[in-house]
């Protein structure tokens, strides 16, 4: 019952989570498009979708990275950093991979079989696996290098708010 408690009493307040999910969610589209301009020179028609899918990722993922955070840490500074870095960077992958696998997929699904048969599943999953396997070889560089900057600058942030 008191680890319930303390779950409980680590959330972060609505403001503290609007602000994390706001600041986060408009870091790495402007990391994204920092990326592009200065590697690449132009931008291509579809950069509003993405930065669109990196912000929403990016938004859900700051608020829950610092509440597991809070969990985690019990108010150690390093393993708070540690802790915030991983969970950030990871949820931040993983929920905009998540989104895009679903844009794929819905671009994709006109052409699957019939719903809940056994070919609309394997078809599911294939699309699923190829739009994780695309994002992480072309989208994932694009967090680099300033993604990775604010990553830091964000952990760090956090460690210290979290352990003060």
């Amino acid at each position: 019952m008191q680890f319930f408690r303390y779950v409980w009493l680590a959330c972060p307040s609505k403001i503290e989570a609007l602000m994390i999910a706001i600041l986060w969610g408009v870091t790495m589209p402007i990391c994204f498009l920092a990326d592009y301009v200065l590697w690449r020179h132009m931008l291509p028609p579809e950069t509003s979708r993405i930065a669109v899918m990196v912000s929403i990722g990016a938004a859900v993922a700051g608020p829950i990275a610092w509440w597991c955070t809070k969990i985690i840490t019990r108010k150690h500074a390093n393993s708070a950093f540690a802790t915030m870095f991983v969970l950030l960077s990871m949820g931040t992958l993983g929920l905009t991979t998540l989104i895009f696998a679903f844009e794929f997929w819905l671009y994709f699904s006109q052409w699957h079989g019939a719903i809940f048969s056994r070919l609309w599943t394997i078809q599911l999953g294939f699309t699923f696996a190829s739009a994780i396997y695309q994002f992480l070889v072309s989208g994932l560089r694009l967090y680099l290098p300033f993604g990775l900057i604010a990553l830091v600058i964000a952990s760090m942030w956090a460690s210290h708010r979290i352990c003060r």
